[in-house]
């Protein structure tokens, strides 16, 4: 099954969320489990180092390329997650997703910004992939990388496809290596219904 742009038309209310919450620490005390996702990442907190995570509302001072900003969502401590990519491919999220209806076309998309203002530095590139409970891949589609900006600006990426199952699985997978650069903030994962269906 082949993956589409963002839905064109309007889409209605999410399937799924995940806007990792808000708080006034700095840190937010959520971990993957007790979100509910799983991730190849490990979480470091600070400083977060290549291979690390960490879920802030605010993205800290740990590098001098490091673009300081807040969450997507835009509630008052709005916690976002932050990826210090590995050298190597790496899941930064995965989540199944049950209660769809086949032959609907849904959007899975996410908000990603890269936090780094320098120049010549690896861009972060995601995959977004959605597969069935024995890995097989239904829809998969890049984000292409993401530009340096002076200040952090968050970009809607992601793709629609019509659901051949019930249950199915979102994953987000870094392209790009590792080293310097490829550090990003993901925020507001979703899964949607486009209202036109095909």
């Amino acid at each position: 099954i082949k993956a589409g742009g963002l839905c064109t038309d309007t889409y209605g209310t999410p399937t799924f969320l995940e806007s990792f919450g808000a708080g006034n620490s700095e840190y937010s005390s959520a971990t993957p489990a007790s979100l509910g996702f799983t991730t190849t990442y490990t979480d470091k907190g600070r400083p977060t180092p290549d291979g690390s995570f960490t879920i802030v509302n605010d993205v800290p001072h740990d590098y001098n390329t490091w673009i300081n900003g807040t969450d997507h969502t835009g509630n008052a401590g709005g916690y976002m997650m932050l990826v210090n990519a590995a050298g190597t491919p790496g899941e930064v999220f995965r989540r199944t997703i049950s209660g769809l209806t086949p032959g609907i076309r849904y959007q899975f998309s996410a908000f990603i910004s890269n936090i780094n203002y320098g120049y010549n530095q690896i861009k972060p590139n995601i995959n977004f992939n959605i597969v069935t409970a024995t890995n097989d891949t239904v829809a998969s589609m890049s984000s292409g990388d993401i530009n340096e900006t002076q200040t952090l600006q968050w970009k809607k990426v992601g793709m629609s496809f019509v659901s051949p199952l019930t249950t199915l699985t979102l994953v987000m997978v870094t392209n790009a290596p590792g080293g310097s650069g490829n550090d990003f903030v993901v925020d507001d994962i979703s899964l949607a219904p486009c209202i036109q269906s095909t």
